[in-house]
């Protein structure tokens, strides 16, 4: 059966900025606007069945050609997808094509709502929606890998992962994850990246008081140096009321690598698409 489910919206985004960053007295202020720009059209000729399709811009006043020859570049697909619930009658949905992806507090993978343009993927996202738990399988191909200022493609570059948010009660989530990201291009005859970053997070709230705790892990190889890095982060955080302010305290620790290679290894942790 038809459903005449059409949604037509849009966002004009305009933000100016005054950066002073220099703590020379004698540096000058850097100030220029930024306009974000996004129409979008979402159909649903079905219950099941959905298609989205959002375009965007994004320039900074002043900055580009003249009118008359417009810059290239500033418009592009942000978005463009289909996706179909209930397959085959089961709590399982599928959701094709570029889109955003965003998981947990965004640490790791998220789509960069402040900034100017974004970030979007180009993948596939295999979703079951449960009572006590939800669960995401996806995949995206990322830009490609090249070998010097040669244009040719000459690796495939990957992102794979399984999220999953498990409800402990009222107040309690457990977040499960598991990413994998690969770039198969070879470097001194090895490949350049494979690193596998599993982890965990539980959220949850007693009374006023909130509270985060996070670990993650990465490991792997990149161009033949195995990868060992970690991540462990705390927050609490407490609500004054409704609608009252609130403060959060917090400590993140992500492992470094100051004898760079030479020790074999690689143990700086990469937030991946934080």
């Amino acid at each position: 059966e038809l459903s005449s489910s059409l949604d037509v919206g849009g966002q004009i985004r305009e933000r100016s900025q005054l950066d002073a960053k220099d703590v020379s007295p004698d540096a000058s202020t850097a100030d220029f606007h930024e306009l974000r720009t996004r129409l979008h059209l979402g159909f649903a000729p079905t219950e099941r069945v959905e298609a989205f399709v959002q375009l965007q811009d994004s320039r900074r006043f002043g900055n580009g050609s003249g009118t008359l020859s417009p810059p290239t570049g500033t418009i592009d697909l942000h978005q463009a997808y289909f996706k179909v619930d209930a397959l085959s009658g089961t709590p399982l949905s599928l959701k094709l094509g570029r889109q955003e992806l965003a998981y947990g507090n965004q640490r790791l993978v998220g789509s960069v709502g402040w900034h100017p343009r974004g970030r979007t993927f180009d993948g596939g996202v295999l979703a079951y929606e449960g009572e006590a738990a939800s669960v995401d399988l996806f995949a995206a191909r990322l830009a490609p890998g090249f070998s010097g200022t040669a244009v040719a493609e000459v690796g495939s570059n990957n992102l794979l992962g399984l999220y999953s948010t498990w409800a402990l009660g009222d107040s309690q989530t457990l977040e499960a994850f598991a990413l994998l990201d690969n770039n198969t291009r070879e470097v001194a005859d090895e490949t350049a990246l494979t690193r596998l970053t599993p982890g965990l997070a539980l959220r949850g709230t007693r009374s006023a008081i909130s509270y985060t705790l996070e670990g993650a892990y990465q490991t792997g190889t990149q161009a033949g140096v195995p990868i060992r890095a970690s991540l462990l982060s705390a927050t609490v955080g407490y609500a004054f009321g409704t609608g009252s302010p609130s403060m959060d305290m917090g400590y993140t620790r992500v492992s470094g690598d100051p004898n760079g290679v030479s020790d074999g290894e690689r143990g700086t942790f990469n937030t991946l698409f934080a």
